[in-house]
């Protein structure tokens, strides 16, 4: 055999296996490709998640509400589909406030922090120092009063102490709008990491019947999306939305909105939280 021959035999001889050891690679490549798990998804909190606009089949209710019916005019939000109402929640974080000038700028409604537990393990319970001034100061103008407990109930008992603490600091209080419980994850060590959703629906429950048997209308605060609550065993309480957002997506029921935690209303000092609430829906 030539050495020109010989040459061109090895030349073959070396493409057939370079070509067996692409297809190896190709097939090895594919098949990690088909076994290997998909990335979970990312976490999410009740205040920045944006709902799917599609729901799956629930007995929940629906809004029935598309983006566009929501318009932010003079930096709040108002609604073209349904009669709607302006307002804010504060605690004593606002500091002080001009009430005259909240007034004034088109706030119609407010709803105040009445108390708080504490996420450590102690859990105590502290009422707001500045709810009873926030109180007078909102009906001196007129201005309709809600009110809200941040909650860190683990268990019923718990809940109820909340509650009973809503109806000692409101005992002369004429409400005009629901007392919510307002149950979240905080994501950092807290007393209710380990907390699940039939647990804290139970929290939830214990909470609005307790305020109900004294006359007081409870809702629920929450961004639905995170599994905090069991919403069919709940449909019978208003429902207070965090999404943080200018795009109504979350197709559930809700009576109110909190669409910003960064709002700017003459007469408060710092940022504050504003709302949309929809009496009718």
């Amino acid at each position: 055999m030539t050495k020109a021959k010989k040459e061109l035999l090895f030349i073959i001889f070396g493409l057939v296996i370079g070509a067996i050891e692409v297809l190896l690679i190709l097939a090895l490549l594919l098949f990690n490709m088909g076994n290997s798990p998909q990335p979970a998804a990312p976490a999410t909190t009740a205040a920045t998640t944006e709902a799917a606009t599609e729901p799956t089949e629930s007995p929940v209710p629906l809004n029935g509400f598309k983006p566009e019916d929501f318009v932010k005019v003079n930096g709040f939000m108002t609604c073209t589909a349904a009669e709607y109402m302006i307002g804010i929640d504060v605690s004593s974080h606002q500091g002080k406030i001009d009430w005259a000038q909240v007034k004034a700028a088109g706030v119609q409604f407010v709803i105040i922090r009445l108390g708080y537990r504490g996420y450590g393990d102690e859990g105590n319970l502290v009422k707001d120092p500045m709810a009873q001034e926030y109180y007078e100061g909102a009906k001196s103008q007129g201005l309709l009063v809600g009110g809200y407990v941040f909650s860190q109930a683990l268990n019923e008992e718990e809940a109820i102490e909340e509650a009973n603490m809503v109806l000692e600091v409101t005992q002369d209080w004429e409400l005009d709008l629901p007392v919510a419980f307002d149950w979240e994850f905080l994501h950092f060590e807290a007393r209710t990491d380990d907390m699940y959703d039939g647990a804290i629906t139970d929290c939830a429950i214990a909470f609005c019947r307790t305020l109900e048997e004294s006359g007081v209308q409870p809702m629920l605060y929450t961004g639905l999306y995170v599994k905090t609550l069991r919403l069919e065993e709940v449909l019978g309480y208003p429902m207070w939305l965090a999404l943080y957002s200018d795009n109504m997506s979350y197709p559930y029921w809700m009576n109110f909105w909190q669409y910003s935690c960064t709002g700017r209303v003459p007469g408060i000092e710092t940022d504050v939280d504003l709302n949309i609430y929809l009496p009718q829906s």
